[in-house]
């Protein structure tokens, strides 16, 4: 989870920690993405 991966980023430093937190902005980013384009086209479809 997302406090493991806290965890790991202050162990191995404040560069891995950001990268971690990038790393999880990113797969947010795609999952919102992902999500939202079904509803655009069944929006789009309707």
């Amino acid at each position: 989870g997302a406090p493991a991966v806290g965890a790991i980023g202050a162990a191995y430093g404040p560069r891995s920690a950001l990268l971690t937190g990038g790393v999880a902005a990113a797969t947010v980013g795609l999952v919102m993405l992902a999500v939202s384009l079904p509803s655009r086209r069944t929006a789009a479809a309707g």
